[in-house]
């Protein structure tokens, strides 16, 4: 018995063991001759928007990406010049990070998901029209990640159970979309909207969520003594989507999951 206890409280010690891998930075990417430190710095962002990561925070010669999936959340610094960009582990969470005798260790996925941003740089970096590219635009128009669809606003505003709930007093003006003149802005608002996927399918669970986002924006607007909510755009876990027809929802086997974020204003009535 006591024996038994022993192997009983190894076994959870056993699986962050098993998924662990020694950390290990990729090697610096050699840049091409030519390219001056803004088209490099266009480079690592286009390479973070391929690889799924974020740019949290900018300085020159460095950006900070940070990734995230579910529960697991890793950063690195991008040191940049002329000349080289290097990649640099500087902090995760829920990833088992440890480091002994000068050896790092680190969940296994790490050095996969830091190999696919390293490939994607790399590869950016060959890119033809680095110093004029609209670096926000090419990566709105990358194809949705994994788990996430793109669904239209219109079916949403027009199906029966938003007719009466969106009572017309508030108007929404998604991003890129033509608007009346904006009078004056109240402030950017949020809102995150969970609906079960038991039963329906991914097009209804995901337009039941926005029209309950929608509403959530509405009831804000009304509240402020606003007429218009502006901007509307995607923002599920941080990553943001503009469009002027579609918004982005995430839709599983038990939930579909959404964040809209807009602007509250009061707009010129025609």
């Amino acid at each position: 018995m006591k024996l038994l206890r022993i192997l009983l409280l190894c076994i959870p010690m056993a699986v962050p063991v098993a998924m662990a891998a020694q950390l290990v930075d990729p090697e610096p990417m050699s840049v091409p001759a030519g390219l001056d430190e803004a088209a490099v710095a266009n480079a690592i962002r286009l390479g973070l928007g391929q690889a799924r990561w974020k740019p949290e925070s900018e300085e020159p010669g460095r950006i900070i990406g940070m990734y995230r999936n579910k529960l697991h959340i890793a950063r690195v610094g991008i040191r940049y010049d002329r000349d080289q960009v290097k990649i640099a582990y500087l902090d995760s969470s829920s990833l088992g990070y440890e480091e002994s005798g000068g050896v790092r260790n680190i969940h296994r996925a790490y050095n996969g998901w830091v190999a696919q941003l390293s490939g994607k740089i790399q590869s950016e970096l060959g890119r033809d029209n680095l110093d004029t590219v609209d670096v926000a635009a090419a990566i709105n128009d990358m194809p949705p990640r994994s788990g996430i669809k793109r669904m239209p606003v219109q079916d949403v505003l027009d199906s029966a159970e938003a007719q009466g709930p969106l009572d017309g007093t508030v108007q929404f003006h998604f991003a890129g979309q033509p608007r009346p003149e904006v009078l004056e802005q109240l402030g950017t608002q949020a809102t995150n909207r969970v609906t079960s996927a038991a039963g329906r399918s991914d097009e209804e669970a995901c337009r039941w969520a926005m029209l309950a986002a929608l509403k959530d924006l509405q009831a804000e607007a009304k509240k402020q003594g606003a007429n218009a909510v502006v901007d509307i755009h995607s923002n599920y876990r941080g990553w943001v989507y503009n469009s002027p027809t579609q918004y982005e929802c995430h839709s599983g086997m038990v939930n579909a999951k959404l964040t809209i974020r807009g602007t509250i204003a009061k707009v010129r009535e025609p």
